[in-house]
């Protein structure tokens, strides 16, 4: 009896764990300007990257931005998204500016991101989808998310 007692009382404590303890979703925002309706994980690690495409169908040059403030969600974020440690994201980073010339994603605070998606028509960021707002979505939309 006491087996099955500990047994329901561990599957209770289970079934009610805090969101922010699992897996955060996330979602990839575009500027609503931009015509991409949809993108694939691919897809999206081909532009946030920047490699090797360096602008949107449209010509206009593929703007990321690091959405992700928190340390930790940006980490899982990075090896989600992107198969790298957050080191290996600077370090790859830091390579582009020397190859390339790029700059690593502008980080911008969310209480922001609306104004950035409105002024550059080729914003990409990825963001947690519980953070896209309404106002964020008059200026951007998604166009994959995490889970789905």
């Amino acid at each position: 009896m006491k087996r099955w007692m500990m047994g329901a009382a561990l599957a209770a404590v289970a079934i009610n764990i805090p969101a922010p303890l699992l897996a955060a979703d996330y979602a990839v925002v575009v500027a609503n300007s931009n015509p991409v309706e949809s993108m694939s994980k691919e897809d999206v690690q081909r532009h946030f990257l920047k490699n090797p495409i360096r602008r949107w169908d449209g010509g206009e040059k593929i703007v990321p931005v690091d959405l992700v403030n928190n340390e930790k969600q940006k980490a899982e974020l990075i090896s989600d998204f992107f198969n790298m440690t957050l080191d290996e994201y600077k370090r790859y980073w830091a390579s582009q500016r020397y190859v390339t010339g790029d700059r690593p994603p502008k980080e911008v605070d969310d209480d922001d991101a609306a104004d950035f998606f409105a002024d550059n028509d080729g914003a990409i960021g990825v963001i947690a989808a519980s953070k896209v707002t309404p106002a964020l979505k008059e200026a951007a939309k998604v166009v994959y998310q995490s889970g789905n």
